[in-house]
């Protein structure tokens, strides 16, 4: 299965994707939403872990300018280290985010989330 990871953090990056790689998950990291945008075009996932506070260009700002449509058509779930105000929550919501996960997170309760909508 193909992960799509973006995170501005370099150690987060490494640490999930070397994670995620334990478990025969094939990972391409992005630092940035553009970049993550530019990846997308060209190749296909099977899910999307997006980094909600980057600078310049949020994953807010990825969401918007990937669209609804395109959304839908993906198994995205974003990442924040921040609580999400009920706007933003209901934001993403509607967007079609999948699931909205608070860093830190644990090793197996990612696997576990992966594994229940059905990225093994």
């Amino acid at each position: 299965m193909k992960i799509l990871l973006i995170d501005d953090n370099a150690e987060v990056r490494e640490t999930l994707s070397s994670i995620l790689e334990l478990y025969d998950y094939a990972v391409t990291t992005c630092d940035g939403g553009k970049g993550g945008l530019e990846v997308l075009s060209n190749q296909n996932f099977d899910c999307i872990l997006l980094d909600l506070t980057m600078p310049n260009f949020s994953g807010f700002d990825f969401l918007d300018e990937l669209g609804h449509e395109k959304i839908s058509s993906n198994i995205i779930f974003t990442f924040s280290a921040m609580n999400l105000s009920n706007q933003q929550q209901d934001y993403l919501t509607k967007m079609g985010i999948k699931k909205m996960i608070l860093k830190p997170i644990g090793t197996n309760e990612l696997i576990e989330i992966l594994e229940k909508v059905g990225i093994k």
